[in-house]
């Protein structure tokens, strides 16, 4: 089984030759997949990171949403900061969801985080109505 080190490493010649989208793809393929079998929940976090670096905002969500979906508390807690402020950090490659920020501090909380807890302090003041907040709890 390879290193996470051997990982990590093919994951950034991947973002420097430009192949992220491919290999972004690739995981989308896994969908329904056990994750795990990939990468790990940190090697999925820490290519989101590589991700941001190479400003391929579209692969960092990709990550860091399989991160989080794998239970990786620093990837739920970033994804819920980046669609709160995606737009102010990354431009309109990442956008505003308040929703799905919300599921994920309160994902994040469920496992101890006190970022998530202030996360969702802040999120409860920025919904504007009833029907906004409505709308996220929605299925």
């Amino acid at each position: 089984m390879p290193s996470i080190r051997s990982n990590t490493s093919a994951a950034r010649r991947l973002l420097r030759s430009g192949a992220v989208l491919g290999l972004v793809l690739t995981l989308a393929g896994f969908a329904g997949a056990d994750e795990s079998l990939i990468a790990t929940s940190e090697q999925l976090h820490q290519l989101a990171l590589e991700a941001r670096s190479a400003r391929d905002y579209q692969a960092m969500m990709a990550f860091l949403r399989a991160a989080a979906r794998a239970g990786d508390v620093a990837s739920q807690e970033l994804l819920a900061t980046l669609l709160v402020a995606g737009p102010a950090l990354h431009g309109a490659a990442v956008p505003v969801d308040l929703c799905e920020a919300s599921r994920w501090a309160r994902s994040a909380l469920a496992q101890g985080s006190w970022l998530a807890r202030h996360q969702l302090f802040v999120l409860a003041g920025a919904r504007q109505s009833q029907q906004a907040a409505a709308r996220c709890l929605a299925p």
